[in-house]
């Protein structure tokens, strides 16, 4: 192997395209043999689409202007129809489970629509320029703001890793 990893990140790349052609192929046809698979390769493409090639905080996507950084978001919206999708074999799904116990945890986190700053961090709010006349109709910023609030407040740590995938699913339906 080389010594500055270029073996390394030729296996890599080379996994990622396997994966992701076989993934494609699978998509053609959703069914209940396959339900699981996809939905666990979506939320596997979705973590590794937040992987760094190094440890900067300054280059995370917040900071940056490039809008391809924001491309995370557009694989997790994969997930909305993935599930839309395969509704109809949820019952069967290893999925299900973790999906509802996370939305009976969270559920309130997604289903407040009221106005304004209420329950919002103030620091969010002034971040997104929520007032309190905002409604999630007048700015996009609104509904996410009030849900990242609540993730928050969730104790932190591995135990929350259902949750976390859970909440993959509720930010997806």
């Amino acid at each position: 192997m080389a010594s500055d990893g270029r073996v390394y990140t030729l296996t890599e790349t080379y996994h990622w395209q396997q994966a992701i052609t076989q993934y494609s192929q699978e998509i053609t046809t959703i069914g209940p043999k396959n339900t699981d698979s996809l939905i666990s390769a979506c939320l596997l493409l979705t973590i590794r689409s937040f992987a760094l090639d190094e440890y900067d905080p300054l280059s995370s996507f917040v900071f940056s202007d490039d809008m391809t950084s924001l491309s995370w978001l557009t694989l997790q919206g994969g997930l909305r129809h993935l599930i839309m999708a395969t509704v109809q074999w949820k019952a069967g799904s290893m999925w299900w489970e973790v999906f509802m116990k996370s939305h009976a945890e969270t559920a309130d986190f997604f289903e407040d629509d009221r106005p304004g700053r209420v329950a919002i961090h103030p620091g969010l709010a002034d971040l997104c320029g929520i007032d309190d006349a905002t409604t999630a109709k007048t700015s996009p910023y609104h509904a996410p703001a009030r849900i990242l609030t609540g993730l928050l407040s969730l104790e932190r740590g591995v135990r929350r890793l259902c949750t976390v995938h859970g909440i993959h699913g509720e930010t997806a339906t």
